[in-house]
């Protein structure tokens, strides 16, 4: 091991900011764990990196090194060990000798494009040389440039390597990296990025090209790749908790879409999952959402109605500025409703056209896909991006249906606008993302997020005869506003009197109080703040208000616009129909108004808690 190559940490520059990386919990959360976090990164850049007219190939594998490579390991990682004491005892492994290792290896892919000996905009500059910021175009997986700390956030020593062999080319190029934190080590203070590599005259970081060393690396940590194009990644110093039956599970549940229709297979721990052999892994590994084969047929179906091309249905150009219900005649709509009645899948194809920040503009469709549940299933949403399925969005968009649905942007404008929304850990869509704004006009872009996003949930609406079900944990609260004068027609039969607010039951968590023409909702600093949906209605004589709403009495879609205003703080409001509202606080103490209703009209409203 030459001297030239080893870990090394830039030194601090007088005069420079500080910036510590702070994302580590956004790859280690309840929603998406650590397992979860380092497939859905290294896949994700596997098949933004696909070689045309093959599928990805994935092999990864958890192991224990071999211990005739102690004193190779040990030497290794010499140079490292003084840096990561400084940040804590916790980033210093036991026995640096004895590492074990979770590899990912990924092949019919084209490798890190880019120069390796100075820094551009292409991939091995962006993997490597950044952070936080990411050059993909398009609709490419990623975009925030911090996926990566998946890896590192997988290992105690917060490192991991990396060995890629570019299409076309014949050369190994080995790099390592690892994320700590600004430290000190003998009264020297250096940045929080290391590198394993070896250096330029001006002190850039460069890959090892020495071929005997790589291959004797590439053994000893269990890389397979010998002159494929392609990336292999080696994280060291993973917990024990982490092995391939946890990592199985994660796979199925993110990468089913592209692995169903055939984009993607994956070896794992002896275990091959591809298209073919999907339906057999899922029966071991696949949990409750794959026990009945529903999903996997709603899929499978799926793939080839995409395939076919011929969508039953398409959106008007100029749907975006009308209501979603016009959009399709009733002679259309019935057709729709009696080949879904049928069992069979119905396909609509939706375009959509966004301002960019030059005022110009980009266009591109969505495709939404359709397919009753049978007895005793449970159907479920789908939201892909790409070929990123987006969990965090099926859970809070797509709830309580009669279908199976698939939202589907696979490039263009949409995917694009839709990318540049997403959350680092790529679960859920943002309609005022900071990045939407680097290349397209926000608002433009916010409103078609939102559109896209409640594409699925509106349209099952139309298509299928909601069922409704006793809900025991609404919240019903009445508001009478006094009469402020004489209605016309007949004057309705003699009630006993309403008190001006009426709370039947109201959880801890939050209140809901009449203010002017409207009404207020308060979160409670005390309690954890909940999801709510909230619907209104005018009260009606006989029957159920919300049955009988009409969207000529007030649309919360048209908020703003001289009718109801909505205002929030510390909490997000998504116009789920014309008096549905969906309230995501962000802040326990949440304040959301609603104003703007008739006042010579008794309000109703219902509002209860949804699952986040």
């Amino acid at each position: 091991m030459s001297d030239q190559q080893k870990f090394r940490f830039m030194k601090v520059q007088v005069g420079s900011v500080e910036t510590d990386p702070t994302q580590w919990d956004q790859f280690n959360t309840d929603e998406l764990t650590a397992a979860e976090a380092v497939m859905r990164e290294s896949h994700q850049n596997s098949l933004d990196a696909a070689a045309s007219g093959v599928p990805v190939r994935t092999r990864i594998s958890i192991h224990d090194a071999d211990p005739k490579d102690a004193p190779f390991f040990k030497t290794l990682f010499e140079p490292l060990i003084p840096h990561l004491r400084v940040c804590g005892a916790r980033f210093v492994p036991a026995d640096t000798g004895n590492p074990r290792f979770l590899v990912v290896e990924d092949f019919g892919t084209t490798g890190l494009k880019g120069r390796w000996d100075k820094s551009d905009d292409l991939n091995f500059s962006d993997f490597w040389r950044r952070f936080g910021n990411s050059h993909k175009g398009g609709s490419s997986g990623g975009s925030w440039g911090l996926g990566k700390l998946a890896y590192p956030a997988t290992s105690i020593s917060r490192t991991f390597f990396g060995v890629t062999i570019r299409e076309g080319e014949d050369q190994p190029l080995l790099m390592g990296q690892t994320v700590l934190q600004h430290h000190d080590v003998d009264g020297k203070r250096y940045v929080p990025f290391g590198f394993y590599s070896t250096l330029d005259s001006e002190g850039l970081q460069l890959p090892i090209l020495d071929r005997e060393f790589v291959t004797q690396f590439s053994r000893a940590v269990g890389f397979r790749r010998t002159t494929e194009p392609g990336l292999s990644i080696a994280v060291p110093f993973v917990p024990q908790d982490l092995n391939e039956a946890t990592l199985i599970p994660a796979l199925l549940r993110n990468y089913f879409f592209p692995i169903l229709t055939g984009r993607l297979e994956i070896e794992i721990g002896g275990v091959t999952i591809k298209r073919d052999t999907f339906g057999d892994v899922v029966k071991d590994y696949g949990g409750e959402e794959f026990a009945d084969g529903s999903l996997e047929s709603f899929i499978r179906s799926l793939h080839e109605t995409l395939q076919d091309d011929a969508p039953a249905a398409e959106f008007p150009d100029n749907w975006i500025y009308g209501k979603i219900e016009d959009a399709l005649s009733s002679e259309v709509l019935a057709d729709l409703r009696q080949k879904l009645s049928k069992g069979d899948m119905v396909h609509v194809r939706v375009p959509l056209r966004v301002r960019t920040a030059n005022a110009k503009y980009r266009k591109g469709v969505v495709d939404v896909a359709f397919r009753l549940g049978g007895d005793g299933q449970k159907p479920r949403g789908l939201f892909v991006r790409n070929a990123i399925t987006i969990n965090g969005e099926a859970r809070k968009q797509y709830r309580d249906k009669m279908a199976f649905a698939a939202l589907v942007a696979a490039e263009g404008a949409p995917a694009q606008v839709l990318r540049a929304s997403e959350n680092p850990a790529h679960t859920e869509w943002n309609p005022r993302a900071q990045k939407l704004a680097e290349d397209w006009d926000a608002d433009d872009a916010a409103k078609r997020v939102r559109q896209i996003r409640r594409l699925p949930g509106q349209l099952c609406d139309l298509l299928v005869q909601a069922v409704e079900q006793k809900d025991d944990n609404a919240l019903i609260d009445f508001f009478a506003i006094p009469d402020k004068g004489p209605r016309k027609g007949p004057a309705p039969p003699p009630f006993p009197p309403k008190p001006d607010i009426d709370v039947v039951r109201s959880p801890p968590a939050f209140s809901v109080h009449r203010k002017g023409n409207g009404f207020v909702i308060k979160g409670n600093a005390a309690s954890d703040p909940p999801s709510l949906r909230l619907s209104a209605a005018y009260d009606v004589v006989r029957g159920n208000p919300f049955k009988g709403f009409s969207e000529l009495d007030f649309d919360f879609r048209a908020a703003g616009a001289g009718g109801i205003e909505l205002n929030a703080d510390g909490a997000e409001l998504d116009v789920v129909s014309p008096n549905m509202l969906d309230i995501t606080p962000t802040n326990p103490e949440f304040t959301v108004e609603v104003t703007g209703f008739d006042t010579r009209r008794d309000l109703r409203i219902a509002v209860r808690r949804i699952a986040s």
